[in-house]
């Protein structure tokens, strides 16, 4: 319930959403789980009949099957309990190299703060420039254009402009779908350093983040 509650109260305020969600869904599978066992410890063998005669005409044996499925619908217990955030990803690239980063992201994103709000996001803002509101707009179109058709070559020569207009060394893949834009930066710009994706540094270190979970 207070978890439940923090998770509301951060939303309320604007603050983009910790780990309560996954917290809450652990919690709700742990308690599934042991309220399907003492079930079955009262009702015995019963426990798994169905139909009309059934202990609570087939309740119990409801629960007992379809209890596993809280621990699987919206991403395993094993997923929940290592979640990497894109967004640490990206704060902690930006902290390491210390360049001046344009900021890609949709419009929710920017308006929700969800960078801002982020507990380290005093020590990047100096690196991090955020565009001007017909610039957002631009790449705000540019992200759904990506969804809608795929990779273009258009896409390039905004951000090309984006680049040289405000005088950045790299840019912020905040959305994932710029991710299809990496490899044109990488390979044909001949640039490694020239966007900071999150989903490509986490690749790059997977063997490190899955040691530190110890998994």
């Amino acid at each position: 319930q207070w978890t439940a509650a923090r998770a509301r109260a951060a939303q309320q305020a604007g603050k983009p959403q910790g780990p309560e969600g996954s917290l809450g869904k652990l919690v709700a599978s742990n308690i599934a789980r042991l309220a399907a066992r003492v079930h079955t410890d009262i009702t015995g063998s019963e426990a798994m009949l169905t139909g009309p005669e059934s202990p609570r005409e087939g309740t119990i044996a409801e629960i007992l099957v379809s209890v596993p499925a809280v621990s699987i619908a919206g991403g395993t217990d094993e997923i929940q309990k290592n979640i990497i955030s894109l967004i640490d990803i990206i704060i902690q690239e930006i902290l390491r190299e210390k360049k001046r980063y344009l900021l890609l992201c949709t419009n929710g994103t920017r308006q929700a703060g969800i960078f801002q709000n982020h507990s380290q996001w005093f020590l990047a803002d100096e690196y991090v420039i955020l565009p001007d509101e017909a610039d957002q707009s631009t790449i705000h179109y540019l992200i759904y254009h990506l969804k809608k058709s795929g990779y273009q070559d258009a896409i390039n020569f905004h951000l090309d402009n984006l680049i040289k207009k405000y005088s950045v060394d790299s840019l912020i893949a905040g959305c994932t779908e710029f991710h299809l834009l990496t490899k044109y930066f990488m390979t044909y710009k001949g640039q490694n350093d020239c966007i900071i994706d999150p989903l490509l540094a986490i690749a790059k270190n997977i063997r490190s983040l899955m040691d530190n979970a110890n998994i």
